[in-house]
């Protein structure tokens, strides 16, 4: 079996892209942040088995802005604290207050979106 440094980069490759696996893996608060927000369940399962949930709860309450879709936020609130909202959704910029409109949320296709569809939102 890998050794635990072994396991966190190669956790830290799989949940960040564009940093040193070396950067993501010492920070542990950044590695679980990205890990639950853009984690398989395998990756999932690998950070469970590496962390305690006392660091997964530390974590979340730290969580950066922008980093999670509102759908993971709840779940993790849920998983972690027993509220889905448990603490509020951290947005890059409080002070605008705007959603994508429900129209476009509400949007059911099976074909991929394109810019025509996204531009119709905010014309450039």
């Amino acid at each position: 079996m890998p050794d635990r440094h072994s396991r966190l980069l190669r956790l830290s490759r799989n949940v960040n892209w564009y940093e040193p696996p070396e950067t993501v893996a010492a920070d542990t608060r950044k590695l679980l942040n990205e890990a639950m927000a853009r984690g398989t369940n395998e990756d999932i399962e690998e950070a469970w088995a590496l962390f305690s949930k006392d660091e997964f709860v530390d974590a979340y309450q730290h969580a950066p802005s922008g980093l999670f879709s509102r759908r993971h936020w709840a779940y993790w609130g849920l998983t972690l604290l027993g509220n889905p909202e448990a603490l509020p959704y951290p947005v890059r910029y409080p002070e605008v207050e705007w959603e994508w409109p429900a129209s476009f949320q509400d949007k059911q296709s099976s074909k991929p979106a394109t810019a025509d569809d996204i531009n119709w939102i905010a014309p450039v």
